[in-house]
């Protein structure tokens, strides 16, 4: 009761990102944010990011200013890049030929790595709770696909 107590009130001081987001590769949603029942087997899985179906090799990219305290293996997404923002996270991953390192500054555009195959995964984690709280981060894209 008092963690959520806790993070209710964080809650109500929470800075949202810009919905200026750069999107990170062009591409279409192949998966969406949120819940969904699996094809084969009909469990209810929860995504926590977005699929974007991209050209092999597309270079990508940075959304915002920031830092990034994470480039290398993220379990069931190869490779990715983890940044923190002003009040939020982005990931950007399956990827390859990572172009970042641990404790560089980075802005938008600035390239990440580019896809491993032909998705790249894009997460967005408000700063609340120990993990953070996902959210779509398609509203926040400032451009189209």
């Amino acid at each position: 009761a008092a963690r959520l107590s806790a993070a209710t009130e964080e809650a109500r001081t929470l800075r949202l990102p810009p919905r200026t987001l750069a999107r990170p590769v062009k591409g279409q949603v192949a998966r969406a944010f949120g819940r969904l029942t699996h094809e084969r087997s009909g469990a209810t899985l929860s995504r926590r990011g977005v699929d974007l179906e991209v050209d092999e090799g597309a270079l990508a990219t940075a959304l915002a200013d920031g830092t990034v305290v994470h480039a290398g293996p993220i379990r069931g997404l190869d490779d990715g890049v983890l940044v923190e923002h002003d009040g939020y996270f982005t990931l950007v991953a399956k990827l390859s030929k990572l172009q970042v390192s641990v404790g560089q500054r980075v802005d938008p555009g600035i390239v990440l790595g580019q896809a491993a195959r032909r998705r790249v995964y894009v997460e967005l984690r408000l700063r609340l709770l120990p993990s953070g709280l996902p959210v779509d981060p398609m509203p926040f894209f400032s451009d189209e696909p």
